[in-house]
């Protein structure tokens, strides 16, 4: 476990130097996708298929926008490497107390992103019996 976490935390990242490969990349990533989402298309229903499609060409459109950024996304000289103490392995941890996890549980918030409606259902508004 111990040589797992020294290279966690001694892990650097090397940049490579070579425009074309990172062009090449980024070509085969956009083809790639648009290879995926055909496939997914041919799996949906011929009512959504329409709809689907459109999406399906607005997250290409989107995607081909992030590969054209210029510059790193991530300036890796600025992210320093973790404390010795920040990977923890799990069976050292304290176990805490009712209070504490009462307490954690008031601040929990669950957010959802995917855009559905909420359930409408019928059932979902009846009191239990």
């Amino acid at each position: 476990m111990d040589s797992i976490l020294e290279r966690v935390r001694g892990h650097t990242r090397a940049s490579s130097g070579s425009r074309e490969f990172r062009e090449a990349t980024k070509r085969d990533a956009l083809n790639l996708l648009e290879k995926e989402l055909d496939k997914l298309l041919s799996t949906a229903q011929e009512n959504e298929k329409e709809k689907s499609r459109k999406e399906f060409a607005g997250f290409t459109q989107l995607f081909g926008r992030f590969l054209e950024e210029a510059g790193p996304s991530v300036d890796w000289d600025k992210i320093e490497k973790l404390p010795n103490d920040a990977v923890r392995d799990y069976d050292t941890l304290e176990t805490p107390t009712t209070d504490t996890i009462h307490h954690m549980l008031n601040k929990l918030v669950v957010v959802k992103l995917n855009g559905d409606p909420p359930d409408t259902s019928p059932k979902r508004n009846e009191p239990n019996k």
